[in-house]
Order: C-alpha cells, then structure tokens, then sequence
C-alpha cells in the first residue's frame, strides 16, 4: 500500500463514518512518517489498512467501515486493497501512545486525516510482527538496549528492553520482541524477570 492508496482509504472511511480522526493501527501506520520512496518495498506490500476510532466502545464505527471498505468489498475488487475496521484495544500499545502520534493529514485525505502510531510505537505493536523489518533501517541509528519495566496502556505492566536514546520499548521474552530487537539492536534483549 502506497501513501496515495492509505490516503484514499481515510478520505473513504472519514466519509462513511462522518469523522475527520482516525487512526491507523496496523503495519500501514509507517506511512504516516515515511514517504513510498524512503520504504523498502516489503513495506509498502500489504493491500490492507487497520483503521480504528477513538470513540467506538460497540465498534459500530469499525464494522461500518469494514463493511463497506474492507476484504471482499466492492472497494476491495475495484482498488485492490482495503481498509479493516478494527477496535483500538486491537493493538497492544505503550502507554502515552496517543501523545506521540502522526498525523497524516493532506487534501487527499480530507476530509479525514490518519492518526497513525510513532515508529517506535509501531515497533511495540505485537500486532505489526513484520514492522521491525520495514522501520528498522529508520531505528537501528539510535536504539541501544537498556531495561526498564512500563506499563501498556490496555493493562499490567510487562518486563520490557527500552532504548535509552530514543525511548523505543521492545517487550522482552515474545517471540516478537526477539525479532525485533534482532533487527533493530543486533542482539537478543536481556532476559527480565517478571516480578
């Protein structure tokens, strides 16, 4: 999925719902900060945009949109990909998240604009396993391993690897995490004790 085609799928999903916000949790949410060209094609691959509302505690909104813009739609069969109604709990994200968003915002996506996670968030998401890969040439500058213990923003606190220089947090112990601190770091994060 291209910047132009995310776009597309906003203006779409703020006009089916009747709201300028909403946010983009899945993979896709990269291109809120990075442009097609500065990606490696594996990141702009995916035919699908997870989109999500902040006031949507019935999911009302995401089942709307994903009936009429999402997998086997007809917007589906004539663009060739989608926008996925999700609920904002689908994601698993640090606390403080909301305040670090991107917004992407232009006249192709007006009348709605993106809210899509901060890369370092991004990277967090367990949901986005293949993010580390497409974000990490963007990352691996200032991620340095460190330990701390945060706490998600959906519930109890979980033993994480943060990076010092740029806050990034990796969840330590999930297969996941592994990954991505591979990616992003060089080395396996250290082994943290949930206490």
């Amino acid at each position: 999925m291209t910047r132009d085609e995310l776009a597309h799928i906003l203006r779409s999903a703020s006009r089916i719902i009747g709201e300028q916000d909403i946010v983009v949790i899945g993979s896709q949410s990269i291109l809120g900060s990075f442009t097609d060209s500065e990606l490696p094609d594996p990141a702009i691959a995916s035919i699908e945009a997870d989109l999500a509302f902040l006031d949507d505690p019935d999911n009302a909104k995401a089942d709307k949109v994903d009936g009429a813009i999402g997998e086997d739609s007809q917007f589906h069969a004539t663009f060739g990909y989608y926008g996925q109604g999700v609920s904002v709990t689908t994601a698993l994200l640090p606390a403080g998240w909301r305040d670090r968003v991107v917004v992407f915002d232009n006249a192709d996506t007006q009348p709605g604009r993106g809210l899509c996670l901060d890369p370092h968030d991004l990277v967090v998401c367990p949901n986005s396993p293949l993010v580390a890969r497409k974000a990490s040439n963007s990352l691996r500058r200032c991620c340095a391993p460190a330990s701390s213990t945060p706490t998600f923003s959906a519930g109890a606190p979980k033993p994480w690897t943060r990076c010092q220089q740029c806050d990034v947090a990796l969840l330590s112990g999930s297969r996941y995490s592994r990954r991505a601190s591979r990616t992003l770091m060089g080395h396996e994060p250290p082994t943290v004790e949930a206490g």
